[in-house]
This record gives C-alpha cells, sequence and structure tokens, in this order.
C-alpha cells in the first residue's frame, strides 16, 4: 500500500499536526509488517529552499515552496496561505498519484488538507483518512465547510482527543468520528531540536 498524507506542517516544525504526520510516516515506512511507500506533502519548515528529502527508502518528503503562517497571523494571510497552499498541494498530489500509485490519502488538519483530500477522492477513487488535530477559529467559516464535507465524505476520520470528538459531534453534529489519541501529554510538551530528542 503507498500512502500519500497531506499537512500543511512536517517537522521539525513545531505543531502537535507537524511531529504526528513525522512520525506516523516514520514508523510505517520502518514497520516490517508494511512494505511500501509513505509520501508526504507539506510546507518548507527550513529557512532554505528544499524541494524533497528521502528519509529511507520508504519515506520521502515533498516540501511546497511555502511557510505555513502561525496561529496568530492576520486574516488575509491566512485565506492567501490556504489558496496557494490548496493550489500547490493538489497539484503536487496529482503529479504523486501518477507517479507512485497511491492507495490511500491521510490529510491531517488544518482546512486545505482536507479539501484536497476531497477532491483526490472525487477525480481518482481514493479513499481518505482525515486526522483533525484541533478547533482552530481563524477563519469559522472554512472550517465549517472543511468539517461538513471532507467528514461526511471521509472513509474514516480521526480526532485526536475525546473532548474534541464530542464538540464536534454536539456542535457540528458530525459523525464517524473515531478518537485517536495524540499520546503527547501536553503538561509536558516541548519542542524537540533533532531526531534523537
Amino acid at each position: 500500500m503507498n500512502v500519500l498524507r497531506i499537512s500543511t506542517r512536517i517537522y521539525p516544525g513545531k505543531s502537535g499536526p507537524a511531529k504526528q504526520a513525522y512520525l506516523l510516516s516514520k514508523f510505517l515506512s520502518k514497520n516490517k509488517n508494511f512494505k511500501n511507500k509513505i509520501i508526504n506533502i507539506a510546507c518548507n519548515p527550513y529557512d532554505y529552499p528544499v524541494n524533497e528529502k528521502i528519509i529511507n527508502r520508504n519515506f520521502k518528503i515533498y516540501y511546497l515552496p511555502l511557510k505555513a503562517p502561525g496561529i496568530n497571523a492576520g486574516t488575509l494571510k491566512l485565506i492567501k496561505f490556504f489558496f496557494q497552499f490548496f493550489i500547490l498541494a493538489l497539484v503536487k498530489s496529482f503529479i504523486i498519484i501518477k507517479k507512485e500509485n497511491i492507495n490511500i490519502i491521510h490529510s491531517h488538519s488544518p482546512a486545505p488538507s482536507g479539501f484536497i483530500a476531497y477532491i483526490i477522492k472525487l477525480f481518482f477513487k481514493i479513499p481518505y483518512v482525515y486526522t483533525i488535530h484541533g478547533v482552530e477559529k481563524i477563519i469559522n467559516i472554512i472550517h465549517i465547510l472543511d468539517f461538513k464535507l471532507t467528514i461526511k465524505s471521509s472513509d474514516k476520520t480521526l480526532v485526536v482527543s475525546r473532548t474534541l470528538k464530542k464538540h464536534l459531534e454536539k456542535q457540528l453534529k458530525l459523525k464517524n468520528l473515531k478518537w485517536f489519541p495524540n499520546g503527547v501529554n501536553i503538561k509536558n510538551y516541548f519542542h524537540v531540536k533533532n531526531d534523537n530528542e
């Protein structure tokens, strides 16, 4: 099975989705029972240009020529990023799907990733899993559309906390949600500087 993972951020980015996307990919790529490719698309987390990085023979990251904005970025900057990421990641996804024979998509919130997985499913009939890491209320209408559209169409939707699952079920009447714990004690959370940490 070949997996395409779409996330706006990836390690060494400091966010939870960045670390989870990286660690899940690394684990699957080294799993002896899983002998296929894990391909990631994410924004470039480095201070220098890089197009791709091969982590091991089964795990590759394609970087988009974008920096993901921080959560406190202004609304216009976030909207601009949303459309840039959407277009660049969608085009890159189409190329990778043809080149790498992708069987499943795993996208991570925030919003552009879920929309991309939804469109891929429409065009290529490839199933997708969507992981929701939180409820960002930056551009509320985008997130509501994202949740309503992508969760309804996803083959499985994962949420990283029970509280988030209850909130989405109650506030947005969403179904098809499965709790998949992050495994992170947020009281002890800190950023690591390298892979060994």
